[in-house]
């Protein structure tokens, strides 16, 4: 039993190391892309514009499922300048949604270190996880339409549109998860009941 017992408390432990990784390594990320947007801001137009022979060769996928090459479109210069702000933008929000919620679990990690899973701080530690979730169903695909406009807009093509719709993956993820903390309440509140009982 003992030997069970250590063996969990290690997996913990390792678990929540590995999470820790991760969140320092998005931090930086976040802020890496954070400060490209604030360096692209102060770039001029001019030196973020392709020209010449360059224009041809140029090829962008969206979502694995479309392949664009410019070859026939009569442009002269593209400005990168709106896409790559847009990028860097999207990208550090998108990363900041996801160091909240590793912010979360290693909360709750914590609590797991130290043999405590039902702190009541837990449940409401889960709810915030599924609301990010869900926060992140819609604004995860705004943020790639956004990006998908601007290169579009940027390329002067006329013959795409481009539809908002939300992730529905991560919306009932976060809708499961916001569930499973109203049961993780409940749970709490009758191991407290228990442990009071004693």
């Amino acid at each position: 039993m003992s030997k069970v017992k250590n063996l969990n408390d290690i997996n913990v432990k390792i678990v929540k190391k590995v999470i820790q990784v991760f969140y320092f390594i998005l931090i930086g990320g976040g802020i890496l892309f954070f400060l490209l947007f604030i360096a692209t801001l102060f770039i001029p137009k001019d030196v973020l514009t392709l020209s010449g022979d360059i224009i041809p060769h140029i090829k962008f996928e969206i979502g694995n499922m479309f392949t664009y090459q410019i070859r026939d479109l009569e442009i002269d210069s593209i400005s990168l300048k709106g896409i790559l702000l847009t990028i860097t933008i999207s990208a550090a929000i998108c990363i900041g949604l996801v160091v909240l919620i590793l912010h979360q679990l290693i909360k709750i990690f914590d609590t797991l270190e130290v043999k405590n899973p039902f702190d009541e701080k837990n449940s409401t530690r889960i709810l915030n996880i599924g609301g990010l979730l869900i926060i992140s169903s819609f604004v995860v695909n705004g943020l790639m339409s956004l990006v998908y406009y601007m290169m579009i807009k940027e390329l002067n093509i006329n013959f795409i549109d481009i539809d908002f719709s939300i992730n529905v993956g991560l919306l009932f993820s976060g809708i499961l998860v916001v569930i499973l903390s109203s049961i993780f309440k409940y749970g709490t509140f009758l191991q407290n009941e228990y442990d009071q009982t004693l």
